[in-house]
């Protein structure tokens, strides 16, 4: 028999002696604050290097010892929002309790709900007096450390930012490159393959496409039918109109544009109507200053009757890529097309052979 343990209760309270005095020696002091399950521990935030927040650069909450127990009882329960001396604070800083609460979400979110136990908590961490209230020295140093914290995050998002801006760089020289050499967003010279990849109609109508099928009598040989949809085609041209069903139920108007054809296997060029004025505005901002001249020109695209020939106003633009020509009549249209730069000579050898003045 222990000797020690003579009586149960006796034994008892030796052990609760035994291990008070071990917490003691060892600098365990229990904190004020009420504990809490492991599951909702503060601290338990853990930023992710690779996609930094401001909020990681926060400091994170100390271990409260100044907060007082009747505080922090139930904080996970509680509403009770900041409070400002002067009151008139809130009006002019209320920036500064939205970065505290965001911090008290971060940092200790199964107290975040009681913003009095947050701000007392966040007063701790940055050494400020535990009062539970915001004054100006409260709002001055959260702004110092928000300042801070944002300085770092915009260092350490730098090469993130910097990625960004080079994608949106390629993006728009690629933008550029094709509306160099475009049919309003349809890029010209390219092979079938090309659009049956990159334009293809097959999958639903899209805001600019293009449809091409093999006619059974010819080996290869590609229709072509240019879609541009009504809503975000220019409004100063015109090509047939058609509906499309969407894919959730919804009509939608397209434009239908006939192609010009240097091969059967190429798209060479588009045809389209335009009106006067607002053509040559717009192709002159894209293109630059036109060339004119006047020729006799008839229209039998817009007329399929016939017109009486009249000599029309030309207007050529040119770059490197593609010509673009309007023919305009008295009434105010003209018959227009963009044609790539390699095929311009050909088209117009066919046109003049043909007896065509398109």
């Amino acid at each position: 028999m222990n000797v020690f343990c003579f009586h149960k209760s006796a034994c008892f309270q030796r052990l609760a002696a035994l291990v008070s005095l071990s917490l003691l020696l060892t600098g365990c002091v229990v904190p004020m604050t009420t504990a809490r399950p492991a599951h909702m521990e503060d601290n338990a935030y853990r930023p992710r290097p690779e996609s930094p927040q401001e909020i990681d650069f926060f400091p994170q909450a100390k271990v409260p010892t100044a907060v007082p127990r009747s505080v922090a009882k139930d904080c996970g329960t509680r509403r009770q929002d900041f409070v400002y001396s002067p009151a008139n604070l809130n009006s002019k800083y209320s920036w500064a309790a939205t970065y505290i609460f965001k911090w008290g979400q971060t940092y200790i979110p199964s107290c975040s709900a009681d913003q009095t136990y947050v701000l007392m908590r966040w007063q701790e961490t940055i050494g400020l007096p535990v009062t539970g209230v915001i004054t100006q020295t409260d709002i001055d140093k959260t702004n110092e450390i928000y300042s801070q914290a944002k300085g770092k995050w915009l260092v350490a998002t730098q090469p993130y930012r910097d990625r960004v801006a080079q994608r949106k760089v390629e993006a728009t020289q690629k933008e550029e490159a094709i509306a160099y050499k475009s049919f309003f967003g349809i890029p010209l010279g390219e092979s079938s393959d090309f659009y049956s990849q990159n334009y293809s109609c097959e999958r639903g109508l899209r805001e600019a496409c293009i449809s091409s099928h093999k006619d059974r009598g010819w080996t290869p040989s590609y229709v072509w039918h240019i879609y541009l949809l009504v809503s975000s085609s220019p409004t100063w041209i015109s090509g047939r109109d058609t509906d499309d069903i969407g894919p959730l139920g919804a009509t939608r108007q397209f434009k239908v544009f006939k192609p010009i054809h240097g091969t059967l296997s190429r798209l060479d060029g588009v045809e389209f109507v335009a009106l006067k004025q607002a053509g040559i505005q717009e192709l002159t901002n894209k293109y630059g200053q036109a060339v004119r001249t006047r020729e006799v020109r008839t229209s039998s695209e817009r007329d399929y009757i016939g017109r009486k020939s009249e000599n029309a106003e030309i207007l050529t633009w040119k770059n490197a890529a593609v010509v673009a020509e309007l023919a305009c009549f008295s009434d105010g249209i003209c018959d227009g097309v963009i044609v790539t730069q390699a095929h311009w000579p050909t088209f117009v050898g066919q046109r003049r052979n043909s007896g065509k003045k398109l």
